[in-house]
């Protein structure tokens, strides 16, 4: 429950309210006589007189204008009180602006029997005149410093005289303000006028610093309403009654809240609240708003910094109540982490990324995938290292890496040239600098000898390509001949054209050369000219894999000159097993020697005697140079006719 104001009970000079109009009334309240004793008895005969004025600018007479002197007497002896009969009204004014009052008196003991009773006399008809006469004027009565609707004395004396006045004051407007007003939280100032008390009706506790005050303090119990009354005090000169009401609003409480109190420097923080319809953020000092009048209940502080350490929030209800809540907060210091702007890396080119900061840490982790403290980066892209510290804090740098558009540089295709000559090679324009192999750095070079060149060209970006050329022999291209079949084992002779020199692939350098092949080849020339050019020469030889032999079915060794011995004629034999029979079943020739079988034969001679004529068997087995058995005509023995 809040603390209610304390009511305040006495009442105070309202000097603030010096500005507003008053009506005020002056009575007499009695007349006293101490003195002049006229020595004729019991008969005394005084007479009083009394006037009032103020220094008003604003009233029905103007400032200083006497009221009142209306003429009071009796007969009785001294020491006399006296209180008039009848009206007691002395002077009386409404919606004056007077502050202060004056008062005037007239008193004397009346001898003068045979004149007006409330004119003196001073001498004829009355031998001696009326005596003890006293004519004041006290000024200077301050209403606004003496309290309000109620009766305040004035007495004065002077001589034999006494004169006890009364007045009282109150102010002329009253109002109680606005009929319902209301305020946020357990307090309100009034907005009452006049001269008045206050009170609660209903609404049960509460209190004002001051009941009499039309701008007092009310205090009670929130959220609530109460009724309250501003009526006039008792002796009031209007009295007046308003009736008000006072709806204390309760402050909303915003009870801020977040997922922890402990959070790492740069990280994001999320707090919330609620009961309000706005909210205002401040950062560390209330003074310092970093969100304000935000509709949603919630807010999310970036970056956070190490001196970061509480958060406020102003929650604003409907009825434009506001609460405060609070929450503190521990920041703790996160890895520090810097992999560099954004850069642009040529094609081809890459970039060492280095997260380390000479600072080792628990744990990194790169977007890629990778968990070193560098990377290398060769491609374009996006990249993102996380840093996590011992305190298990993280943290996280991005860098973004272009690509330079690629360059183009191309040499183009083989050169030729022939001996003696030269070629000029062009890198093309638009590079800042060409560096050749040979340490040349000319956009254009020139090269005299067969080989391979290279270039390095550099562009504005600083991006470099390389490119290479090849200058080569110019070969002018013939055939050595149709391309042409030969059986296994056959040769075949091939002449080049005429030169200086020859290179055949076989690597003979002659002008002719007889080959053998097994399988198909090709056989190629390379003449060099007498104008340093050079001539390349081809032909294709193509190898039957089918077997050409050929064993004759009679020979007559004679000696004419003619058929005289037995040979195997033909190609492709690797090895063979040949020998002959006649016709009893004796061996009477044989060779495992191809070469033999092939230029000697067998003469018709057996440990040289001749053999008869007649019919003999041969059987022959072996391989071809492929590696297939040998056979002639798919059989490996037959006969042959020795005729002589």
């Amino acid at each position: 429950m809040k603390n209610l104001y304390t009511l305040a009970i006495g009442l105070i000079a309202f000097s603030i309210a010096n500005g507003q109009n008053i009506n005020y009334t002056v009575e007499i309240e009695n007349f006293q006589q101490t003195g002049c004793d006229d020595g004729i008895g019991d008969d005394e005969e005084p007479t009083w007189k009394a006037w009032a004025t103020d220094n008003n600018t604003v009233g029905s007479f103007g400032a200083g204008a006497w009221q009142g002197g209306t003429c009071h007497s009796t007969d009785d002896n001294i020491p006399i009180v006296y209180v008039p009969g009848g009206s007691l009204l002395i002077y009386s004014e409404t919606n004056t602006d007077a502050t202060s009052l004056d008062l005037r008196f007239d008193a004397w003991e009346d001898d003068c029997l045979t004149g007006s009773r409330c004119n003196y006399d001073s001498g004829f008809p009355c031998p001696s005149g009326d005596d003890c006469r006293e004519q004041p004027t006290f000024a200077g009565y301050n209403f606004r410093d003496s309290t309000m609707c109620e009766w305040h004395t004035i007495s004065n004396s002077q001589g034999d005289w006494v004169w006890n006045m009364r007045f009282k004051w109150e102010f002329t407007d009253v109002s109680s303000g606005p009929l319902i007003q209301e305020t946020c939280g357990d307090s309100l100032i009034l907005s009452g006028q006049g001269s008045g008390q206050w009170s609660i009706l209903t609404g049960g506790s509460g209190g004002f610093s001051n009941s009499n005050d039309p701008t007092a303090t009310f205090g009670g119990i929130a959220p609530n309403t109460y009724t309250l009354q501003w009526a006039s005090l008792p002796d009031c000169i209007n009295p007046f009654s308003f009736d008000i009401q006072v709806d204390l609003n309760g402050s909303p409480l915003p009870n801020i809240a977040t997922s922890s109190t402990v959070f790492c420097e740069f990280a994001t923080l999320n707090f919330t609240a609620a009961n309000g319809v706005t909210y205002d953020w401040c950062l560390n000092d209330t003074a310092n708003i970093i969100a304000n009048d935000t509709t949603a209940g919630a807010y999310r502080l970036t970056n956070t910094s190490l001196n970061d350490s509480i958060v406020y929030v102003f929650a604003t209800d409907a009825d434009g109540c506001v609460g405060i809540d609070s929450l503190a907060f521990t920041v703790e210091v996160s890895p520090s982490v810097e992999i560099g702007n954004d850069t642009t890396i040529c094609d081809g080119g890459s970039i060492l990324l280095d997260a380390t900061d000479g600072v080792p840490f628990t744990g990194y982790s790169w977007n890629t995938s990778e968990t070193t403290p560098t990377l290398n980066i060769t491609a374009p892209g996006q990249y993102i290292i996380t840093l996590t510290h011992t305190n298990s804090c993280t943290n996280s740098d991005t860098i973004n890496i272009g690509y330079y558009s690629p360059m183009s540089l191309a040499l183009g295709g083989a050169q030729v040239m022939c001996l003696g000559d030269s070629v000029t090679i062009d890198a093309g324009v638009g590079f800042v600098s060409y560096l050749w192999d040979d340490l040349s750095i000319n956009q254009t070079n020139t090269f005299f000898s067969f080989g391979t060149y290279n270039v390095t060209v550099t562009d504005t970006n600083n991006c470099s390509i390389s490119d290479s050329v090849v200058v080569d022999p110019d070969y002018f291209f013939y055939s050595l001949g149709a391309d042409t079949t030969i059986s296994l084992g056959a040769a075949i002779d091939l002449t080049a054209n005429p030169g200086i020199s020859y290179v055949w692939n076989t690597s003979e350098t002659t002008q002719a050369i007889t080959v053998s092949p097994s399988v198909d080849d090709v056989f190629t020339a390379t003449t060099l000219l007498a104008n340093g050019c050079y001539e390349v020469g081809t032909i294709n030889v193509f190898v039957s894999e089918d077997l050409n032999i050929f064993i004759p079915n009679m020979f007559s060794p004679n000696g004419d000159g003619s058929n005289d011995a037995f040979m195997l004629y033909g190609f492709g034999l690797a090895e063979v097993d040949f020998r002959i029979f006649n016709r009893w079943g004796h061996e009477v020739w044989s060779t495992t020697d191809v070469l033999e079988l092939q230029t000697m034969g067998w003469d018709g001679k057996s440990n040289s005697d001749d053999q008869p004529s007649g019919t003999y068997v041969w059987k022959m087995t072996g391989t071809t140079i492929t590696g297939a058995p040998l056979s002639f005509n798919g059989n490996n023995q037959g006969t042959i006719l020795l005729r002589r």
